[in-house]
């Protein structure tokens, strides 16, 4: 009976402290939201800004932080697509800011603390939907311009040789228009006299102003370049993190 009572005393010891361990562990990134927020500013990476301030969008943006859970190891993330601002209204200006990965067609997405960039926290799929809904409209542009879409054609044997639009993304594609813009954008400049090849394809880039800017793509799975169809002089090596996902975008 003494050994019995002896067990379980030690036992209690050890759920008590294992529960104590795992609240003193458990880090949430929205721990500091326990102010009312005035609104949030989202803004899309490589696109436009917004300002929400309904309660069920304010409610939605905090629901989806102190939601959040931590995500164990060591992270390698691209470049998140959104970044938003909580920005709280208790008398004085104060402003928490985060990265945001969202992909809307899989219901997922991970935000990460800017004060913390080491760490990352998955969101809940129905808080990350939500999220989309509210962001939707929020569009990708290049040069200040919006983007209404782009299309991507094979070159065949010349440059003569240009095959219709075998793909095309708009709004709708936000991933994929952004991972266009990062390119163009990020591409560094080649020093010297260019001497290539007829490219791989042609990038139509459609504004909402019915503007278009052309691009020639070299593209294989270890590089990339890319050359603005106004300037056939000057040719531009494409940001390695971005070969992957333009290879899988082109095909």
């Amino acid at each position: 009976m003494k050994k019995s009572m002896i067990f379980l005393l030690i036992t209690l010891i050890l759920i008590t402290g294992c529960s104590f361990l795992d609240k003193n562990n458990e880090q949430k990134v929205g721990s500091a939201l326990d102010k009312e927020m005035g609104l949030v500013s989202v803004k899309l990476s490589g696109g436009s800004q917004a300002i929400f301030k309904k309660d069920n969008e304010l409610e939605a943006f905090q629901n989806a932080v102190n939601n959040a859970k931590k995500i164990e190891g060591i992270l390698d993330v691209m470049k998140s697509n959104y970044e938003f601002d909580l920005i709280f209204s208790n008398g004085e200006a104060q402003t928490k800011s985060y990265f945001l990965w969202l992909d809307p067609t899989r219901r997922s997405g991970m935000i990460m603390d800017q004060e913390d960039t080491h760490t990352g926290y998955t969101l809940k799929s129905n808080d990350a939907e939500k999220l989309v809904e509210i962001i939707k409209d929020i569009k990708v542009n290049l040069e200040n311009r919006n983007i209404e879409g782009i299309s991507v054609s094979r070159v065949g044997e010349d440059m003569i040789d240009i095959k219709s639009p075998h793909v095309k993304y708009t709004q709708e594609n936000k991933i994929q228009l952004q991972t266009f813009v990062e390119a163009i954008t990020r591409a560094k400049k080649q020093n010297g006299v260019v001497k290539i090849g007829n490219s791989d394809y042609i990038l139509d880039v459609a504004f909402e102003d019915q503007t278009n800017s052309q691009y020639m793509l070299w593209l294989n799975s270890e590089r990339g370049l890319i050359m603005n169809n106004k300037d056939t002089h000057t040719l531009y090596d494409l940001p390695a993190d971005v070969i992957k996902d333009l290879n899988s975008y082109v095909k």
